[in-house]
């Protein structure tokens, strides 16, 4: 069995064949299709990858062919009030698995937005696939929908469940509603004011003023802290510049109290 040869340009047999220039020439030209055949080999290789994606996730071949949906241009058309501009853009984009879109979905359907009378049971179905992907907001939403048995059957047990979940992923509304649960020893939950007083303060934090009006009472009636008018008073004083109007009618009626004249003994 004989060795087999190199040949070509590039071998060593091929060293002093002709003039140096002509044969630098010629080395330059096998160099150069090296790399071009290189780059190809690459190329090909890439291609051979998305080939077997396409074949291997149908679903991908199909999102590849489906235009961008543009779901700035639905936020900016709810922002302005323009709900029915607004829910083709969205729908679009949730159907593509945007759990954003799927939370504005929720929003609209149960509020009605956009069309001529709200559908709660649609609006909870997009509710719970925005929840399905941990959108915090539509977690709380699905707490709010099972507690009252809107759009789906009531089921405190999982409301609670729900609750806690997007209360501590820092959602105001379901930090109000578990502080709610625990000062009442509602929902299965053990009544707790220390638990009650520290969520509403989480939510008054963040700017959701019946929480803010809660930590009031609180502190009026004594509810796991020494009472205290004054502090009472000022997170009435908050909770009513934050447009609570059970702060505002609570301010008013102490007011009442503070300028009544005394009674004289007879």
């Amino acid at each position: 069995m004989g060795i087999k040869k190199e040949t070509g340009v590039n071998s060593p047999s091929f060293e002093g064949r002709g003039p140096p220039e002509v044969m630098m020439k010629l080395k330059a030209f096998g160099l150069k299709h090296t790399l071009k055949n290189r780059r190809e080999g690459f190329y090909l290789s890439r291609m051979t990858c998305l080939v077997l994606v396409l074949m291997l996730f149908p679903g991908f071949s199909a999102w590849a062919k489906s235009p961008v949906p543009d779901y700035n241009s639905g936020l900016k058309h709810y922002t302005a009030g323009e709900y029915e501009q607004a829910l083709p853009f969205f729908r679009e984009a949730a159907e593509l698995e945007l759990k954003e879109a799927q939370y504005q979905l929720c929003i609209m359907y149960k509020r009605g937005q956009g069309m001529p009378r709200p559908n709660v049971e649609t609006g909870y179905s997009w509710c719970k696939k925005a929840a399905d992907q941990s959108h915090a907001g539509a977690t709380y939403e699905v707490g709010a929908s099972l507690a009252e048995g809107l759009g789906t059957e009531k089921d405190i047990a999982k409301a609670v469940t729900y609750y806690m979940k997007a209360s501590k992923e820092g959602v105001p509304e379901a930090q109000y509603a578990v502080g709610r649960l625990y000062e009442f020893g509602e929902g299965g939950l053990t009544q707790n004011w220390y638990q009650a007083r520290m969520l509403y303060m989480w939510s008054s934090g963040k700017g959701f003023a019946p929480a803010t009006y809660r930590v009031g009472v609180m502190f009026e009636y004594g509810k796991g802290i020494r009472p205290s008018m004054a502090a009472a008073r000022r997170w009435y004083t908050k909770a009513a510049a934050m447009g609570n109007e059970e702060a505002k009618e609570k301010l008013r009626s102490l007011d009442e109290v503070s300028v009544q004249p005394a009674r004289s003994e007879d």
